[in-house]
């Protein structure tokens, strides 16, 4: 992190295909381990076609994004058409060999198809002092470039179609972010072709949560749900179209984030993941006129469908705000001083099948849980049986205690689908006795003998005969 070219981090990346490109970066800015903002793409349109990536020190790398718009707007002018790729690439190589004595600290990248030249697609990339290198497969650029170089090595193929050449761009780019820490918080990727360009942002958690009916929630194995309540209004504000306005539904306090499932299928938002680590500037108002409420800002996570951040306020309609805010805030305090996030968790592909249990396994029993006092008396109602699924894999963030509690459970091993919703009549799963999983008492059991609940002792091999068997 001592590099210059590390101080604000970022990556950038350009691939090319059968007649497309590709240009990505990621969204963080820095200083050096400081986050300051988690949605500043280092792309910018020169031409309909045509882009520019500029990883590096932000001061220079904005200062050469200014001259060259300055620049080519003066060639647009002056030659009545739009700026070619190659000349682009010989503009920006020209400023930063003009500034080699106190360079420009950034290494841009160019990408783009040539509409004078049957649409050819071309890539570039220059060192600071404008050294130009223009590859027939991949140019990488950024604070971890080396990282990103081995995995497009590894990921790139010849005449790729744009579909191919987008999904290799993303794994590759959101790979190379899990391996320098001056760079994250989601990418953006630019697919260009011959008709027109497309933006996909790989990002940060929206409508990922809902349960296959549409009616609750899909939990984490080993995240205990602490508070269920209806009636809740959710507002959030946000530079995202999806993130704005008002939206009423449920709400599940955790013991690793909080939940909101809207109450109408047809709301553009339908669930809402708060992780813990992700909540800033918690509070809780009480006005003198109106309800009580909790607001904050959240911050995106990785593998949601959102990026940056968004203010929230959550209105409850039957009371409760008071102590669901304060509990919220005890579980906050307590995930906390286990680990302190200074970035969110790594990128990771969806979890595995999820299973139906039944709700004492993913409640809390009682009224304390790890020293959290939990308000049964205003929230008595846990979520409706059947709402609530399982993954099989484990809380990707932390929560209020490390580890599970109370061991794993352990679902089937062949895929389940969409599990039928649990009915208290007949439990999903066979009811465990004497330790052994899904086996009645005296069933027999694969490669194992019988074994009776109450068989006396005297019917039990020594330990002598144990041995003279194996013999």
């Amino acid at each position: 992190m001592d590099d210059i070219m590390s101080y604000n981090g970022g990556l950038v990346v350009a691939m090319r295909g059968h007649e497309c490109v590709t240009i990505g970066s990621d969204l963080r800015l820095g200083s050096r381990f400081l986050t300051i903002m988690t949605d500043k793409p280092k792309i910018y349109q020169m031409a309909p076609r045509l882009f520019l990536g500029i990883p590096g020190l932000a001061t220079d790398a904005q200062t050469v994004v200014d001259k060259m718009h300055f620049r080519t707007n003066a060639y647009k002018l002056r030659e009545g058409r739009e700026v070619r790729p190659k000349v682009l690439t010989r503009m920006v190589s020209n400023l930063l060999y003009e500034h080699r004595f106190g360079p420009y600290f950034c290494e841009p990248v160019v990408a783009g198809l040539d509409p004078y030249n049957n649409y050819e697609p071309y890539i570039a990339v220059m060192d600071l002092i404008g050294y130009v290198t223009a590859p027939e497969d991949f140019v990488t650029s950024g604070s971890g470039e080396m990282q990103l170089f081995a995995l497009c090595e590894n990921f790139w193929e010849k005449n790729m179609d744009e579909d191919a050449l987008f999904e290799v761009t993303a794994q590759a780019l959101l790979s190379a972010l899990d391996r320098d820490a001056s760079s994250g918080w989601g990418a953006v990727v630019y697919t260009i072709t011959k008709s027109a360009f497309s933006l996909h942002r790989k990002t940060m958690a929206v409508n990922v949560d809902r349960s296959p009916d549409g009616r609750g929630v899909i939990l984490y194995n080993g995240e205990i749900v602490l508070i269920y309540t209806k009636e809740v209004t959710l507002d959030l504000s946000s530079n995202e179209q999806l993130l704005r306005g008002k939206t009423k539904g449920a709400l599940y306090l955790t013991s690793h984030r909080i939940l909101f499932t809207a109450k109408n299928p047809k709301d553009r938002l339908q669930s809402l993941s708060m992780p813990f680590h992700c909540l800033r500037d918690v509070k809780l108002e009480q006005p003198v006129l109106g309800a009580n409420y909790l607001h904050g800002v959240l911050l995106a996570q990785p593998n949601g469908n959102w990026t940056g951040e968004a203010t929230f306020k959550l209105t409850f309609h039957l009371g409760g705000c008071i102590d669901f805010g304060l509990t919220m805030l005890h579980a906050v305090e307590l995930a906390r001083q286990i680990h302190t996030y200074a970035s969110p968790p790594p990128y990771a592909p969806p979890p595995g099948d999820f299973f139906s249990p039944p709700p004492a396994y993913y409640t809390c029993q009682g009224t304390n849980f790890y020293g959290i006092n939990i308000p049964v008396q205003t929230f008595p109602d846990g979520p409706p049986p059947g709402n609530v699924y399982v993954y099989s894999a484990a809380p990707p963030f932390t929560g209020v205690f490390s580890g599970q509690p109370g061991g794993v459970f352990v679902p089937p091993q062949a895929p389940m689908g969409n599990p039928p919703p649990y009915s208290a009549a007949v439990p999903p799963y066979p009811v465990q006795q004497n330790g052994i999983p899904g086996q009645q008492a005296g069933q027999q059991i694969p490669n194992q003998g019988t074994y009776e609940v109450n068989a006396p002792k005297s019917n039990l091999p020594s330990y002598d005969d144990a041995l003279r068997r194996r013999r």
